[in-house]
């Protein structure tokens, strides 16, 4: 009787244990950033909360319909220089609400037109932030 109440506590465990990350986070509430990437090259809402998001959203891997845009600075080509501004920007059509979240990368959302609402509420971003030249 022992032997089989030692092996019913063992189960247990590792069933527990594999529910767990290592980091300790809940698996079930934990997102890919490529499932995130795919609704926005979608144009599909993107709409999470409480989640653990994992890798980094970065407009450089989305490939996007792009437009020129007058952005009033004088000399672009000084700007393009300096900050790496880009004359194109990107277009995300996607609604994007990420709140009580924990981003473990960065959001790197440079050059970018943003057609609807943005909302990172409550958001702790793990790595480095960038919306430089985004609309």
């Amino acid at each position: 009787m022992q032997r089989h109440t030692q092996m019913i506590v063992t189960v247990f465990f590792l069933i527990a244990l594999t529910a767990y990350d290592v980091d300790g986070s809940d698996n079930k509430n934990v997102i890919p950033v490529g499932q995130i990437l795919d609704q926005i090259k979608k144009s599909e809402p993107v709409e999470y909360n409480g989640a653990t998001i994992r890798g980094n959203l970065h407009s450089n891997e989305l490939d996007l319909e792009e437009t020129q845009i007058d952005r009033g600075w004088g000399n672009l080509e000084e700007h393009i220089t300096l900050y790496g501004i880009k004359k194109d920007a990107k277009i995300i059509k996607s609604k994007i609400s990420i709140k009580n979240c924990v981003i473990m990368g960065v959001v790197d959302f440079n050059n970018i037109i943003f057609e609807k609402s943005v909302d990172f509420g409550n958001t702790t971003i793990e790595g480095y932030t960038s919306v430089a030249s985004s609309i």
